[in-house]
């Protein structure tokens, strides 16, 4: 329809009866419209044939043979780097694609992206929203000032940026400052012993194969313990603890029961502050 009022109009103006004011302020209206001009009429010539006759701001028709005003460019949004980013966000995205404006916003899950700076028609970047909870892909959205849109849900996922695990915990004394696992009782599953330094004592507790252990049961050792070892001291078999004790300047050994009970300490004196202890067999009996 249109077409159809713009060719009308064409034939009116530039008809060969036509007063000669007419078809002079005629055709430059017809100029200014972009509907095309009497001379290329008259002279049968195409824009197909000849693009340069379309002006600035036009761009010819191939049905029509003639220039009309050039479509608006259409934003494209066509890549994101990277691709995967986490739910905390704070990562630098590069965006591409076409007909970037200044002013440009970047929304990614429906959150509005920060820091988004335009480099050129082709290329912007902008700071990743932290999105708690959002995972695999999500929709991306570039809106121009004069509100074009380029949407794609393909191109950019988040994932967890860390993983919760349930943290149990077993209590124990003041300032542990040591561990060390041990069979303390004899039954296939791994126990605990823990210098407690600021309580004087090691605390034994005892696993249940399953990630779990019992409450500890504290044996006094020196002042202020801060290592402590497994080993079998007295050749029966059984787990012994040596323990460093940095504030009395002694190790102290606790024979154990295979039970996971342990007799009263024995003191060694050792150096000023002892601060670790090993087991091992010194003189080679």
């Amino acid at each position: 329809m249109k077409r159809a009022i713009q060719e009308s109009l064409l034939q009116l103006v530039c008809a060969r009866g036509s007063t000669r004011g007419l078809w002079i302020y005629g055709c430059l209206l017809l100029v200014l419209l972009g509907i095309g001009s009497c001379q290329d009429r008259e002279s049968g010539t195409s824009c197909v044939d000849h693009p340069e006759i379309c002006s600035s701001g036009q761009s010819c028709n191939p049905l029509s043979q003639a220039c009309e005003p050039a479509p608006a460019a259409t934003l494209v949004l066509t890549g994101i780097s990277p691709a995967l980013g986490p739910t905390s966000g704070g990562v630098t995205l590069e965006l591409s694609g076409q007909r970037f404006l200044a002013g440009a916003t970047v929304s990614i899950d429906g959150v509005a992206a920060t820091q988004v700076s335009v480099m050129s028609e082709t290329q912007l970047v902008a700071t990743l929203p932290a999105r708690p909870g959002a995972h695999g892909l999500v929709p991306v959205v570039v809106q121009n000032p004069n509100g074009q849109e380029a949407s794609r849900s393909d191109l950019f996922a988040y994932f967890a940026g860390w993983l919760a695990f349930p943290e149990p915990r077993f209590p124990v004394g003041t300032n542990p400052f040591s561990v060390t696992v041990g069979d303390f009782n004899a039954d296939g599953k791994a126990d605990l012993a823990v210098a407690n330094s600021g309580s004087g004592n090691v605390g034994v507790l005892l696993g249940d194969g399953k990630g779990g252990f019992a409450a500890q049961v504290p044996f006094a050792v020196g002042t202020a313990p801060r290592s402590v070892a497994v080993g079998d001291f007295n050749a029966d078999g059984k787990a012994d603890l040596a323990v460093a004790n940095n504030g009395s300047n002694t190790v102290s050994v606790l024979l154990g029961d295979g039970k996971g009970a342990f007799a009263a300490q024995v003191p060694f004196a050792a150096g000023t502050a002892p601060n670790s202890v090993v087991v091992g067999d010194m003189n080679g009996n």
